[in-house]
């Protein structure tokens, strides 16, 4: 663990060093040929390596990746909100992207004693965790780390009710570039009762379509 928090730290003295991508278009390509990857992912292995890369890869502005988060939430009951839910997180670059998360029935504390919480993407092999600390737009909420194959992917929210709202963002791990913050907005699955199509029942495309109209992504 002492080795662990000595290459963390050295991480955190070269912060200024990072370098940031450009438009929706190029952060759009980065992650098409990321999904289009059969290798494996990196694996996250448990709550600290969800704990190092959040402190070494804050997301939000640049001012902000300069000064990584310090505080994390040491109660678990924080994590009530998501344990045993499953939400689909939406967010647009130049095209709408849908996530499905599945989050953990118990939280669980990092070795600093953090609440931590587990979780999995539906239809993906990808790894992820969740802590509770300080929000890029501000405020506190829930920090999500997914570990993909050559990104590693950031999502940042709060919940009221059934309803998340926050940013999503990415790392390219080759280069050390990060992209640009984009809105997201989730709904719990089952949160928004209804039958679109009149069928009697509310599938996931349905649940997806009604959470593109009203987050303003589609008319």
């Amino acid at each position: 663990m002492k080795k662990v928090f000595v290459a963390l730290a050295m991480v955190l003295v070269c912060f200024q060093c990072v370098s940031f991508a450009g438009s929706p278009a190029e952060d759009e390509k980065i992650l098409s040929e990321e999904r289009a990857l059969s290798a494996k992912p990196q694996t996250i292995h448990g709550a600290d390596d969800v704990l190092s890369i959040i402190r070494e890869s804050s997301s939000g502005d640049k001012e902000q990746r300069q000064s990584p988060r310090s505080w994390y939430s040491t109660d678990t009951t924080v994590m009530n909100p998501l344990l045993g839910t499953t939400w689909i997180m939406n967010y647009r670059l130049t095209s709408i992207w849908s996530d499905i998360l599945i989050f953990g029935t118990k939280a669980t504390t990092t070795s600093d004693g953090y609440a931590y919480l587990s979780c999995s993407i539906q239809s993906s092999s990808d790894t992820c965790g969740v802590l509770y600390t300080d929000l890029p737009q501000g405020g506190q909420g829930f920090a999500v780390v997914r570990s993909g194959t050559t990104l590693t992917y950031f999502y940042f929210f709060k919940v009221e009710g059934n309803v998340a709202t926050g940013t999503c963002s990415f790392k390219t791990l080759s280069t050390g570039t990060y992209s640009s913050d984009y809105p997201l907005t989730g709904i719990k699955w089952g949160g928004l009762p209804g039958d679109i199509n009149g069928d009697g029942k509310m599938g996931l495309e349905e649940v997806i379509r009604l959470l593109q109209v009203v987050s303003g992504l589609r008319p």
